[in-house]
């Protein structure tokens, strides 16, 4: 049976426990202690009641709390579906209301606005310590949406790593690498990425504000590939200033082949930058997007 995206960072986390998975504003999270706080997050869903093929919905910021949300509820079985942290109370509600049974994951202030159908659990619960001699994991079957994108898309295990796959010869991140995306979780060019990179043993940069003017020097500062998967960024990301390192690099996976001038108006701007492929796309080669 294929591995799924868990077992591999599990394999990660005995290989390589000291190499830095997560970096952010506060500090430096290791392998080991990520799939450790994996594991804890997944048990503690578990005690609050969450169940194999439960739909549990995620609604927090772009931090190092909704990576684990998002990891903890497949350690649980549970089906995940990222919600828009900005969106307003009553579109929350809205999204909540057309899934049957859903738990929700958010700050406790959104206790206040939204009512989930199963019961509100926040990014404290996730850490709550546990027995590590429980180590107790659903592995949700085959066939078994794991995740609910934005665009409606549900992907299976065995979609998600045959995803990373194709992404891998693209992306080429190794274990010296650190990869930033511009995207949330709740899209494929945000999460897929972020996973893709902790699969090939990289580190994965996390900040709050998923696109703000400080982009440049926290990918400068990471020392990061940066990828920006949305059109309606090329403009933003193109304006603001770069300065000059040997490491930086940008990568640019639309969801549909740039016009030449926007692919120039980039390099220009953008030192490294590069065209690739998403493989959730159905976007050409990067071979054939530079040709066309």
């Amino acid at each position: 049976m294929p591995l799924t995206f868990l077992e591999v960072l599990a394999r990660r986390a005995q290989t390589a426990p000291d190499a830095a998975a997560v970096s952010g504003a506060d500090a430096r999270i290791s392998y080991q202690r990520l799939w450790r706080d994996v594991q804890n997050a997944g048990r503690n869903l578990q005690d609050l009641g969450v169940r194999a093929g439960d739909a549990v919905a995620l609604c927090l910021d772009y931090r190092y709390s909704a990576l684990l949300a998002l990891l903890g509820c497949w350690r649980a079985g549970a089906k995940v579906i990222p919600l828009d942290p900005n969106l307003p109370p009553a579109r929350v509600r809205a999204a909540l209301a057309d899934l049957e049974s859903a738990w929700l994951i958010a700050q406790p202030e959104r206790s206040i606005q939204v009512q989930a159908a199963r019961g509100l659990i926040t990014p404290a619960d996730l850490r709550v310590p546990r027995d590590p001699g429980n180590t107790a994991q659903s592995r949700p079957a085959s066939d078994g949406a794991v995740v609910r994108l934005h665009d409606g898309a549900e992907l299976t295990a065995a979609d998600v790593m045959q995803c990373l796959g194709s992404l891998d010869g693209r992306l080429r991140l190794g274990p010296s690498d650190c990869l930033l995306t511009l995207q949330p979780l709740g899209y494929a060019g945000g999460m897929l990425p972020l996973l893709g990179a902790l699969a090939g043993g990289a580190r994965i940069a996390l900040f709050n504000r998923v696109f703000s003017r400080d982009v440049p020097d926290a990918v400068v500062r990471e020392g990061a590939t940066c990828i920006a998967p949305d059109p309606s960024l090329l403009n933003q990301l193109s304006g603001l200033h770069w300065p000059p390192a040997p490491t930086l690099r940008m990568v640019v996976a639309p969801p549909a082949p740039l016009a030449l001038d926007t692919l120039d108006a980039l390099r220009c701007q953008v030192p490294g930058v590069r065209l690739i492929g998403a493989p959730w796309s159905g976007v050409p080669r990067p071979e054939e997007c530079e040709a066309a």
